[in-house]
């Protein structure tokens, strides 16, 4: 499941093919414009306040607005959530539950 509103843009994972899609919500609430931002992903995606992008796929790799990697954030264990409150970016596992604070 998906949060947002009408015309925000946001990233769903594609599990199958392993892949972000990028979507915009129309005025009913449906997804619209569809494309693939990056080809990577196989269990979570997130956004910061900033705009990165964050996929879950063994790592937590890192992604600008333009789909270009900007980083990597090494976790113990294969990431399968992540979200954001704030700053700081959780992580779950599958024992464990990590917090990353980010500037």
């Amino acid at each position: 499941l998906v949060g947002g509103n009408i015309g925000d843009t946001v990233y769903t994972l594609d599990e199958y093919h392993q892949r972000v899609i990028l979507s915009k919500i129309d005025q009913k609430g449906f997804l619209h414009d569809s494309s693939v931002f990056v080809d990577c992903g196989d269990r979570s995606v997130t956004v910061d306040n900033k705009g990165n992008v964050y996929v879950a796929n063994g790592e937590v790799y890192v992604f600008d607005s333009h789909g270009n990697r900007i980083g990597t954030i090494d976790v113990p264990e294969r990431p399968t959530s992540l979200l954001f409150r704030g700053d700081t970016l959780y992580i779950t596992a599958v024992s464990s539950l990590y917090q990353v604070m980010l500037n």
